[in-house]
């Protein structure tokens, strides 16, 4: 009798933003998030403006190594952010999954600005 009133007591402590399928759902919110970003990041690193030299005094030229090789650090390091969001959901740590959650948005934003949406 005790240990069903304990189960019934740890099922009652766990919030409802830390089940699996809320966890599921914050973690999928914030792939969809960053999903802007890594388009920016893409399209920087890996497009080339094309140069058309008629009529043009300076060459056009891409972004420096410099943007590009940050673009790639925070873009590899935003990969493992939903998977984050997710784990911290899970683990009942509200404060982190709000900060996952917060800076995939704050990612989001940044990529329309560079993608010319914002």
């Amino acid at each position: 009798m005790s240990s069903r009133r304990r189960t019934q007591r740890n099922k009652r402590k766990q919030p409802r933003w830390s089940t699996w399928p809320a966890a599921i759902g914050l973690g999928v919110s914030s792939l969809l998030l960053l999903l802007p970003w890594w388009a920016a990041a893409l399209a920087m690193l890996l497009l080339v403006p094309e140069v058309d030299t008629a009529g043009v005094d300076q060459p056009l030229t891409g972004p420096g190594a410099g943007p590009r090789i940050v673009m790639a650090v925070l873009g590899s390091a935003s990969l493992a952010l939903p998977v984050l969001t997710v784990r911290w959901a899970r683990k009942i740590w509200l404060g982190y999954t709000l900060l996952g959650v917060t800076l995939s948005g704050v990612f989001c934003v940044a990529g329309l600005v560079l993608l010319g949406l914002l």
